[in-house]
């Protein structure tokens, strides 16, 4: 059995779309993803957390291009959070001024998706209905946001795994 139980034969890898705040955790676990051979990485959606919004955006495109992923989507999702301000905005005393340590991760001039993040999640899982299971590493404020977009999405995800912090 592959991820989350899911029987995994030679040919077949899990679509998946990841969502992630550019920390260091999200690039490490971005990069095993892209070389293990059992995802299929759909999309990426970016959302604010251990980094403002752009910073993560800049710091997954980065460990996209290292890794040599092509062809997915990376969208921005929520810039702040849905519900009261967190007591720290940011996790820069764990991930560093940039979010991957204290590396800088400029602009690197990459064209994201035009749809946000959330209109993204709800096209590709109207798309493959049951198909596509949702990982997100940091605030799930895109995959609420697209929950209340599309009242139905939940029972189009195939699965949904979100490791979170505080």
């Amino acid at each position: 059995a592959g991820a989350g139980g899911y029987p995994i034969s030679v040919n077949s890898r899990i679509p998946v779309i990841i969502d992630s705040d550019g920390g260091i955790d999200d690039s490490a676990a971005l990069w095993w993803m892209t070389s293990c051979g059992l995802f299929e990485i759909v999309a990426i959606t970016v959302v604010y957390g251990n980094v403002p919004l752009r910073q993560a955006a800049n710091n997954i495109v980065a460990t996209v291009r290292a890794a040599g992923l092509h062809g997915v989507p990376v969208a921005l999702g929520a810039e702040s959070s849905l519900a009261a301000k967190p007591i720290k905005d940011h996790a820069t005393h764990i991930h560093g001024d940039s979010g991957l340590g204290d590396r800088r991760i400029d602009e690197q001039g990459f064209s994201y998706n035009m749809e946000t993040a959330s209109d993204l999640i709800v096209r590709l899982c109207n798309e493959r209905p049951g198909e596509i299971a949702e990982l997100g590493s940091g605030p799930a404020t895109n995959i609420a946001l697209a929950l209340k977009q599309d009242s139905d999405l939940a029972s189009k995800i195939m699965d949904m795994t979100y490791m979170g912090g505080t």
